[in-house]
């Protein structure tokens, strides 16, 4: 089991911060009232370039959902953004060549 901290956005929505894990026993004496306790540990989904995922949690119901934000492209992504505009220009070079 897990129990999912935030901050409450309204009653039925709270933007999750962080996870415990409830069988850890670090994690015994923790407060829980001011949480949502889940079965399984929420997985986010498959990263995005430019997209961020932010988890939330229902405290009535106990659902959980992320939802994508836009942000920024990290330094890592706008090199990898680079990187397949000059694959993609040097396949083009080679056709044009007959090389392939």
């Amino acid at each position: 089991m897990y129990l999912l901290k935030g901050q409450l956005e309204t009653e039925n929505r709270m933007r999750v911060f962080i996870i415990y894990n409830l069988d850890a026993p670090e994690n015994k004496d923790i407060e829980r009232s001011d949480g949502v306790i889940v079965e399984n540990e929420p997985v986010p989904p498959p990263r995005k370039r430019g997209i961020s995922h932010i988890l939330y949690a229902n405290p009535k119901t106990g659902e959980y959902w992320y939802e994508e934000m836009e942000r920024p492209l990290t330094q890592e992504e706008l090199i990898e953004e680079q990187n397949e505009k000059l694959d993609l220009i040097m396949m083009a070079l080679l056709e044009q060549e007959g090389i392939l």
